[in-house]
């Protein structure tokens, strides 16, 4: 069957914090000059219009979807980045927090150990 319009939707890399969705027309590429221009005998072609308009046609396709893939696999990386950071971030201030947790652990514990033998050598006198 025949199609009237492809669209393609991408997300477009603006920066490694920044990306936005963006929906392209990807068929049809806009009226074109060369079918007008070769009716009226200004301009020849060779080979014919055809073959020359379906050869850029492929190129033009290959490269508008090579060009969204690329921005949408920039995007992802920034996205994949900017979450590696954040989490890299948590990460530490858990350690942190488990770090301090631990200390004071075992700093009661050393103060119950003293207290028991501050205990027993006052029971001792």
């Amino acid at each position: 069957g025949e199609v009237d319009r492809v669209e393609i939707m991408f997300t477009e890399f603006i920066s490694a914090l920044r990306h936005r969705v963006v929906v392209q027309t990807f068929v049809p590429v806009g009226a074109g000059g060369a079918a007008g221009a070769t009716s009226s005998g200004a301009i020849l072609f060779e080979p014919d219009a055809e073959s020359i308009v379906g050869e850029l046609l492929s190129r033009y396709a290959t490269a508008k979807l090579f060009a969204a893939l690329a921005d949408a696999l920039a995007s992802e990386h920034g996205a994949r980045m900017i979450a590696m950071g954040a989490a890299r971030k948590n990460a530490g201030e858990l350690i942190d927090l488990l770090v301090l947790r631990r200390n004071r652990m075992r700093q009661a514990g050393i103060t119950k150990e003293l207290l028991e033998i501050v205990g027993g050598a006052e029971a001792l006198r």
